[in-house]
């Protein structure tokens, strides 16, 4: 049987760690255009989600959807 090590790993929502452990969310600190670069140095699986998040500020005030780009490169 295989087994998996799920690791999420949060690009865009900001939501700071205080010492007490409490968290909070607050506004995306990403602009519109921002991007980055990955590389897996294993096999993975990598699953891509929109935040469901519409009632508080971490979608940004307008909380407008936007296009979102990926490209998967062998």
């Amino acid at each position: 049987m295989t087994s998996f090590a799920y690791a999420p790993f949060n690009l865009w929502m900001n939501i700071p760690v205080m010492p007490d452990g409490a968290t909070s969310f607050e506004p995306t600190a990403s602009s519109a255009g921002d991007k980055f670069d990955t590389r897996a140095v294993a096999d993975c699986i990598a699953v891509m989600s929109a935040c469901p998040k519409d009632k508080n500020p971490i979608n940004g005030h307008d909380a407008m959807p936007s296009e979102f780009h990926f490209t998967v490169r062998a």
